[in-house]
């Protein structure tokens, strides 16, 4: 990967099916580096205490973000923390962050509590989810109002996966008299609407406003991160925009011994779409056209630079951006694991080598060996990675 997998790790405090059908996959293909005017991102985690990460975004205009991360599991559990936010350009304006998640009943609670309402204009959240490989359900409530916000439930079989969300926005305490209330606003009812009754062929064209429903195929297989390597998914959002999306994340394995890797590194990964030190892309679409150009240095703390222009098909006008991102890995070796297939293979810190590449290997050039167990760089994959 060309950075540390950091946005997946607080999946646990949204609806899962905002995080399903290769969604952040095809958002952070699009919109990654892309920024305009100059960024800056700082990733720190200190060595002797992975639990703890700090995180900053200092952007162009009113954009930016600090975080400070504690996780009480370390790097075994990142679904489990508590984070507090803050914005650097809008004083007051913090939020604080809890989520708890049990892999061995698959239940969690999460929280999303904004200290000043009345700087950020958010409201708190909380929420309840039960989560499995297989099957998750959820619900968003906002305390202060007392209305039921998000309503989730996805279910995955043989690599299809099948999810319905709602955003009703109904007072927990009266639904009935919420929904006959949202109909009559939506002006969709006719003016027996406030009676007692509503007709059923009103209820379902509200629900169709404020529903969104989602199919995707995904073959098993998928990165160290949880995502999928390929998926085709089809999404009909709130009886409006009906969206076709497919994304695959191919990797190939080339043969490059490189002096300043330790002896026993024989081989690293590369991607079609990203390199280990250089990524290029290029975005078009209705309205414009992007191009962007990253590299990326691997001394620690590690430090990347990417330089992005995209021009408007609607203004004509060119804009440009520059981010520079700098993190400390720590002991990170990049690597393969022997267990994936020939495209979107499970990435992992420690490199096996093949039958061929015993094969072919020459001179006293150290190898790992096909069994190897190495602490430092092969860490287990958390528990809850392959959950929904």
């Amino acid at each position: 990967m060309f950075e540390r997998d950091l946005k997946a790790r607080s999946r646990m405090v949204k609806s899962s099916y905002d995080y399903l059908f290769a969604k952040p996959s095809l958002r952070w293909l699009f919109e990654d580096y892309m920024g305009s005017g100059l960024n800056t991102v700082l990733l720190f985690a200190p060595a002797v205490d992975p639990r703890i990460s700090v995180k900053a975004k200092l952007g162009a205009g009113q954009a930016g973000m600090m975080s400070l991360r504690y996780q009480p599991f370390g790097l075994a559990e990142p679904l489990c923390f508590v984070d507090i936010k803050a914005s650097p350009r809008s004083p007051g304006d913090v939020t604080l962050r809890a989520c708890a998640f049990s892999t061995d009943t698959g239940l969690g609670s999460f929280a999303t509590l904004p200290l000043a309402k009345h700087v950020s204009g958010k409201r708190a959240e909380v929420g309840v989810r039960y989560s499995s490989p297989i099957f998750t359900a959820g619900a968003v409530l906002q305390p202060a109002t007392n209305k039921l916000s998000h309503l989730w439930l996805c279910g995955r079989h043989e690599g299809m996966t099948l999810g319905v969300q709602l955003r009703p926005d109904l007072p927990v305490h009266d639904l009935q008299g919420g929904v006959q209330q949202a109909v009559a606003a939506a002006g969709s009812s006719s003016s027996s609407s406030s009676s007692s009754s509503v007709a059923a062929g009103d209820v379902a064209g509200w629900l169709r406003g404020v529903s969104s429903v989602a199919l995707s195929y995904s073959p098993e297989g998928r990165t160290r991160a949880g995502q999928h390597s390929f998926t085709a998914s089809m999404e009909m959002q709130e009886g409006q925009n009906f969206i076709i999306s497919f994304f695959q994340h191919m990797a190939a394995v080339r043969q490059v011994f490189n002096p300043l890797e330790k002896d026993d590194v024989i081989g690293i990964t590369n991607y079609i779409d990203v390199n280990k030190n250089v990524y290029l892309k290029g975005r078009l679409g209705g309205d414009g056209v992007a191009l962007m150009a990253a590299f990326k240095s691997w001394f620690q703390p590690s430090v990347a630079f990417a330089a992005a222009v995209e021009r408007s098909f609607v203004t004509g006008k060119m804009r440009t951006g520059l981010t520079v991102q700098v993190e400390n890995f720590g002991r990170l070796r990049y690597e393969r694991s022997r267990e994936a297939l020939a495209h979107g293979r499970i990435l992992t810190q420690r490199h096996e080598a093949t039958d061929a590449e015993l094969a072919m290997a020459e001179g006293d050039r150290p190898l790992v060996g096909r069994r190897a167990a190495d602490e430092d760089f092969n860490m287990p994959e958390a528990a809850s990675t392959a959950y929904l």
